[in-house]
């Protein structure tokens, strides 16, 4: 899924960083490392904006919210919190049913068996709603 979005996006960014450099020039070493090597000259873009600067920016967003929020990470950065002490200062860091290392089921029911459960136990409600 992750490659149907990222190759056609790099492809497109290759095309255009290809069709910016055109008209291509010989390479010179000694032009490049010149006298002024240690200059940086400003270029006036004239209100172009480089896109592909921030793809991998968005990119690093999106796995950070993928991987970020997840219940192992969650609890990883309240255990990192509470050992710097801020649980004196947020109380709700330390709750019981928080701090647990694992959330523990009472039921042996997977969540899956149990939505579609709940999903029959609606359309069942609906249907004799409907029926009167």
């Amino acid at each position: 899924m992750t490659l149907l979005v990222i190759l056609p996006a790099q492809a497109y960014v290759l095309y255009t960083n290809v069709e910016f450099s055109l008209p291509w020039h010989s390479y010179s070493w000694s032009k490049i490392h010149g006298p002024s090597w240690n200059m940086i000259t400003k270029i006036a873009t004239h209100g172009q904006i480089f896109f592909d600067r921030w793809i991998p920016i968005a990119g690093g967003i999106l796995l950070f919210f993928f991987f970020g929020f997840g219940t192992d990470a969650t609890m990883m950065y309240r255990s990192f919190l509470l050992r710097l002490g801020l649980g004196r200062c947020f109380p709700a860091l330390s709750h019981p049913h928080i701090c647990s290392s694992r959330r523990t089921s009472t039921s042996s029911v997977s969540p899956i068996v149990s939505f579609s459960s709940r999903a029959k136990l609606l359309f069942s409600r609906t249907q004799s709603i409907v029926s009167r």
